[in-house]
Parts: C-alpha cells; structure tokens; sequence
C-alpha cells in the first residue's frame, strides 16, 4: 500500500475514536436510525432507564443511564433565561422565560441586562433624595420600598394615560448592567376588571395587593422643581440577583409608551446590606 493511503487510513481510524464520529454512526443492524448503543447518546436504548445525552451524575439521568430522576425535580437547562426548570421522563425540561422585558433582555450565558438608560431622566433635585430598601424574608416573597422626592419640574401631563394606555416600569440595575429587580404596573383595569389606577388632582395612584407584575403600589405626584414626587412598593418583587449587593444600585422608573420619559436614581450610600436586607440612598 501506498505511504499516502496508509496516512489516510490512520487519520480515518484516529477519527471513528472520537466522540464526534460516534454521533454520525448509525445502526446496521435492522433496528431503525439512531446513534450507538451507548449511554450519552440521547436516545434510549434496551437496558436504559433513561439517556439525556451526556454522562453526568446529579441531573435528571443518572451516570450510566440506569435510573431517572423523579418528575418535578428541580434541574438546570444550562441557560439563565429560564426559571423553575424540571425534570420530566429523565431530561431537564426548560422552565418559563426569566423576566427581563420591558427592562432590558435576557443572555443565556449572562442573564438579564438592561436596556440602556436614557440620559434625560427626571432626578431628585437634594442630596440623597432618592432611596430603596429590599428585603428577602426568610418565608414569603421578596418586598422593596423606592422613593424620589423633591424631583425636577414634573406637569401631570408627564405621566401620560395609566388609567388606559401608559403603564410603568421599575427596574433596578448593576453598573454592568445587569438587571437586579424588575416590577411592572400595567395600564388600566387589573385582572380582576376593577380599576388599580386613580387620577389624583397632582397625578395618579397605582394600587393592587395581589401585585401580579411585582409593583402593589406606585404613586406619581407632580409639581415644580423640588415638589415632585415618586414612590413605589411591592411585593412579590422579581428579584433577580441574590442580597447582598455589593455594588451601587441604579433604579430607573420608565414609562412602557415612552421610555424615554423616566425618572432615575443612583444609589451609592448603602446603609444596610446582609443576605436578608439592602437599603441604600443616593441621588
């Protein structure tokens, strides 16, 4: 045989070795199409339990394939935008998508960051006029607090039309970028077809307990400069990185019709921050 065969043949032989050649091998032996009979190949073959396509113990398959975990078990789909994944017949099924929108957008390797703040937002006009506490209780749901006070030149014609098309936004972010809170008031009547938001003489007043998109209260109030002022609560709260928080907090209050109305925060002056609490202050 020829140098340059016998090159070749060696290179062939090396290849069929590899874990890649085995995913394009196929039965020949009357049994239908499919990969080897091998565990980690994805399919199930006579004698497996199961086979999510990798050799992995602490999943929803075991190692070798010979037992599954229960349904329901908590697993992890390997992407960060997804939340409450589950094992379901021995492979991780993908949860509902991580709540990212109307904030910013979800990164499967990353997570959720923020849409790019707008320079032109509204701001506390005194020193350390805006702040936020977060609390993480050991039983219940996350809760926060923000307040804006003594903000700029707000008319009540800035808040647009909450009782039927302007919604808002709360969103709360690292200097990455990286979204850490996200609540939502949508516009008009809440699920229950009772109206949540109420004009006010000075602006308009957002209240729903059940709290479904996070925000249980928002309170718009406007005025001239220095009598502005905004507040937010809520419960339920879609907290999206652990406490604590190591880095400063910006806070962003944005309307879903115009985004490029906002008011906004950063808050460098952390007073509180343990696994349980963060409060900070800042303007």
């Amino acid at each position: 045989m020829k140098p340059c065969r016998w090159v070749a043949l060696l290179a062939a032989i090396a290849w069929f070795t590899t874990s890649d050649a085995r995913a394009w091998l196929v039965r020949l032996d009357g049994n239908g199409p499919g990969t080897l009979r091998v565990c980690g190949d994805g399919v199930v073959d006579p004698g497996e339990a199961c086979d999510d396509g990798n050799q992995e113990a602490g999943d929803c398959c075991a190692a070798d394939c010979s037992a599954a975990a229960p349904d329901a078990t908590a697993c992890s789909d390997d992407s960060l935008c997804t939340i409450d994944d589950r094992c379901a017949a021995g492979r991780c099924q993908a949860g509902g998508p991580l709540p990212c929108e109307p904030c910013g957008e979800c990164h499967s390797a990353t997570g959720c960051f923020v849409s790019a703040p707008s320079a032109a937002c509204g701001q506390s006009t005194i020193t350390n006029g805006s702040q936020i506490t977060i609390v993480r209780p050991r039983h219940g749901s996350d809760r926060f607090v923000w307040s804006l006070r003594s903000g700029t030149a707000t008319a009540k014609s800035a808040f647009g039309n909450p009782l039927d098309t302007t919604g808002y936004a709360l969103c709360a972010s690292l200097p990455s970028g990286k979204l850490v809170l996200r609540a939502v008031a949508p516009p008009g009547a809440c699920s229950r077809r009772r109206p949540c938001w109420r004009s006010k003489r000075a602006g308009f007043e957002y209240i729903d307990q059940a709290a479904p998109e996070g925000l249980a209260y928002l309170s718009l109030r406007a005025g001239p400069a220095g009598k502005a002022w905004l507040s937010a609560g809520g419960a339920h709260a879609m907290l999206l990185t652990p406490l604590p928080i190591d880095e400063e907090l910006h806070v962003e209050l944005r309307r879903l019709d115009d985004p490029a109305t906002c008011w906004s925060a950063s808050l460098p002056k952390v007073t509180e921050n343990s696994a349980r609490k963060f409060r900070a202050k800042g303007n």
